[in-house]
Parts: structure tokens; C-alpha cells; sequence
């Protein structure tokens, strides 16, 4: 299943470009300029603009407006002959949300037209979203390999029972080859844009531009994993399940699993069982409802801030970290693109001290018992 995205970006032509959030340091920046780094996002307006999946208002999502602003507001759409003005639902630091209010009904699929402040317009072909019932994986990716894909979805359709699974595919080389061989199994969305400037998160809105997508535009009658393609979820006791079932934001700890030689060409997760003995404290994944007020990050859920927040004075709103004694996950390092091609000849080099790593067989047995069903 494949999903097209109504994306504006600004003309080639266009006099400005979106700067960037953080500045980088001098000679970082002149790497940068030499194409080192990846790229910036500095052309996306919008991922997508598309009808709230009560109809009752056009929902515009993309990277944050810094300096653009004035290139961007005031922003009308042109609906079957209403105009009307969008309003700022989410201006966060990684990712803005407008929302354009109907004053009447829409029959979908229908034409719009978008109209920019600098006088730029833009046809858009708006319909009704189709929620996604039950549970959904959704994660950002590009170039991992299929075997790992199709191993990672086994796995959470097995272990947790996921039904649904939504890949955001970032311009991957082989994109053609995964949308054929995950027919039946995975909706992929193409979503080829820009991920960010390496190693310099604030500079980086893809991934989170993506998970908050799936959650505005599908997710609001499911729950929602938040977990890598090289990120498995192992529940010890079946409590957790029942709360993620219930609805619950639950945050999980994980343990780091290092990347040590295999002899054979193609591995997957089966292939490694030892992990590190110390849990990494950072860097968590989360479970969410997609009914839940809030902002998708990366490595937490960041609930709408209501009264009871503001008199405790919490800055910010998580969900619960799970006792990592019930659950936690598994962080691959082996398991992806990025570092064989860019770390393969390190590999062998890497010194790996065996006296802090365990096994842990939790995975394995997994599929094991998959493979038997």
C-alpha cells in the first residue's frame, strides 16, 4: 500500500531558504558546505496537507518556520469556493502544525488550492484519511536491508501481536524492491525529504515530521510503537502488554547489543545474543495511544501540558519508565546500513571487553516459536 503526500516546497527560484535552527561551528560548517554531514531541510514547507480524519478542519504539517515565516503566513486554502485562513495548532521547535477550521462539510476526494503569502498558489487533492485500526510499528528508514525488515516485522507480530506496520521510507535505493517484497506485510510511505545535518539533532526534523504524521493523519484509533528497524521490544511480563493494550504512554529502557563477527554474509537479529550487562539509561522508546494530546519525539512522548502539569511545575509530561526487569529492548548495532557502510572497515577493530556483555537468548526463542506456529 502506497500513500501520496501533498508536499510544498519552496521554488528552486525562491530568494530564501529556511537557515538554520542551531548555527554549526566554523569548521564543521565548511565540511558541511562540501557536502559532508548529510543535507538540511531548507526548501520543505509542508510533508503533507490533508483532512483531519473528522473532516472538520485542513491539517497542514511540516519542518518548523524559523526565518520563513514571512514567507509562509498569513496561509489560506481555497476549498469548493470557501477561503479560509490556517492558525498555528503546533509551532514546536522541530515541527509546526496548522489548522485551517471548514465552515462546511467536504464530499472527497476534492481539488484545493493552496495560497502562500508571496503570493505562490498551489493545487492540492484533498480526502479523507482512513484510520488505522489496532495496534501500529511506525519508524522512519532508509536502505536497511529486507531480510532485517521482514525479521523485525516476524518479530513484533509474533512477540506483541502487532497487526499494523507503517514504514517511512526515506528515499531509499532500493525503494521499489521493499514496497513489492513488504506488499501484504508493511504500508510504506515514501518520504524523501531531507533528513538533517549529522551528529546535530537540532537541525533535524525528518523523523520526528514523520511520527506525527502517522499520528494526525492515521493513528488516532490506534496505539502506537515507537521502535528502529534495529530495535526489538521484549516483554517479560505480560502486565506490560495488558498496558499498552489499555492505552497507556509507557517509556522502555534498553540494552546496547554490540556488533560482533559472524561467518556468513547475510545476518539478522537471530545472529547476535549477547548484549551489554548495563542497561544504557538514555536514549528510550515509548508506546502512546493515538487519541493522546501531545508531540511524538524521538525518545519520548511529550503530553500537551494541562493544570495539574503547570502547578507542579513539570516541564515536561513522559509517560511512565517501565522497570526494565519487565521490559525493555534490544538496540542492534549490527543491524543497520549506516554502519556497515560507513564503519565496516572499523568493525574488526572495535575492542569489545567480553567481561561486560551476557546472553541473551529472549529473541531468539521468539522466533523460534514463531517458526513452529
Amino acid at each position: 500500500m502506497r500513500h501520496k503526500l501533498n508536499a510544498v516546497s519552496l521554488k528552486e527560484s525562491s530568494h530564501i531558504t529556511r537557515e538554520l535552527r542551531t548555527p554549526l561551528p566554523i569548521d564543521v560548517q565548511e565540511e558541511y558546505e562540501n557536502g559532508a554531514y548529510g543535507q538540511y531541510d531548507s526548501k520543505t514547507l509542508f510533508y503533507d496537507i490533508f483532512l483531519s480524519p473528522n473532516s472538520g478542519c485542513v491539517v497542514a504539517i511540516g519542518p518548523p518556520l524559523l526565518n520563513l515565516k514571512s514567507e509562509l503566513l498569513p496561509l489560506e486554502i481555497k476549498v469548493n469556493n470557501q477561503v479560509i485562513t490556517f492558525s498555528i495548532d503546533v509551532n514546536y521547535k522541530k515541527l509546526l502544525v496548522l489548522k485551517a477550521k471548514l465552515k462546511m462539510p467536504l464530499s472527497t476526494p476534492c481539488k484545493a488550492v493552496l495560497k502562500l503569502n508571496n503570493g505562490d498558489e498551489v493545487d492540492v487533492d484533498l480526502h479523507r484519511p482512513e484510520a488505522v485500526i489496532g495496534d501500529t510499528l511506525v519508524t522512519l528508514q532508509k536502505n536497511n536491508e529486507i531480510r532485517w525488515i521482514k525479521d523485525w516485522i516476524k518479530y513484533y507480530r509474533s512477540h506483541l501481536g502487532i497487526k499494523n506496520f507503517f514504514i517511512y521510507d526515506n528515499n531509499s535505493e532500493n525503494q521499489s524492491e521493499l514496497i513489492e517484497a513488504l506488499e501484504g506485510d508493511a504500508t510504506i510511505v515514501p518520504w524523501a525529504f531531507p533528513h538533517g545535518v549529522s551528529y546535530y539533532h537540532s537541525n533535524q526534523f525528518c523523523q520526528i515530521g514523520a511520527l506525527n504524521h502517522f499520528k494526525l493523519k492515521y493513528g488516532e484509533r490506534s496505539i502506537i510503537y515507537n521502535f528502529d528497524i534495529d530495535e526489538l521490544l521484549i516483554c517479560k511480563n505480560d502486565l506490560i502488554k495488558e498496558q499498552i493494550q489499555k492505552g497507556e504512554s509507557l517509556r522502555f529502557n534498553n540494552y546496547l547489543v554490540p556488533y560482533l563477527p559472524v561467518d556468513k554474509e547475510m545476518y539478522s537479529f537471530s545472529d547476535f545474543i549477547m548484549r551489554e550487562k548495563k542497561p544504557k539509561n538514555s536514549a528510550f522508546k515509548y508506546t502512546v495511544h493515538g487519541t493522546d494530546k501531545g508531540l511524538m519525539n524521538v525518545h519520548y512522548f511529550k503530553k500537551e501540558k494541562n493544570i495539574l502539569d503547570k502547578l507542579l511545575l513539570k516541564k515536561k509530561s513522559y509517560g511512565r519508565l517501565v522497570d526494565i526487569e519487565d521490559a525493555y529492548f534490544l538496540h542492534y548495532r549490527g543491524i543497520t546500513t549506516n554502519w556497515r557502510t560507513h564503519h565496516s572497515d572499523r568493525l574488526k577493530d572495535i575492542k569489545i571487553d567480553a567481561s561486560n556483555l551476557v546472553k541473551d537468548t529472549s529473541i531468539v526463542e521468539v522466533f523460534e516459536q514463531s517458526a513452529e506456529n
